[in-house]
């Protein structure tokens, strides 16, 4: 699993993750995406290249979304594949985390309860 930090503006830090967010990911990544969580106001996570997700993944995405919250920031994931999307929805994060298509979308969600 990678993570690569595309940009950090004021209003949010975008994420790219790619690989597999299995136990191996997830424990390559879950520190540096904690410490984004930390030092960013919002989070935009591009998912477009995550092949798999397990339950360790869906529990650092909601650790993160918990603390962004707290500070009024949100995290976003942006174009998950459909199996990946369709994990996410059945384990209800979709009610907590938003998921849209692109990065448009993911900024319009940031000024949508802010």
């Amino acid at each position: 699993m990678e993570m690569t930090k595309i940009s950090a503006a004021e209003n949010a830090t975008i994420l790219a993750l790619d690989g597999k967010l299995d136990m191996s990911g997830v424990n390559q990544i879950d520190t540096s995406f904690k410490e984004e969580a930390a030092l960013s106001n919002n989070v935009i996570v591009r998912m477009q290249k995550v092949s798999f997700l397990a339950s360790m993944a869906m529990r650092m995405l909601m650790v993160a979304a918990k603390t962004l919250e707290k500070k009024n920031g949100k995290l976003i994931l942006v174009g998950a594949g459909e199996e990946v999307e369709s994990a996410l929805r059945m384990a209800g994060l979709d009610l907590r985390i938003p998921l849209v298509a692109d990065d448009e979308a993911a900024l319009e969600q940031l000024t949508i309860n802010n």
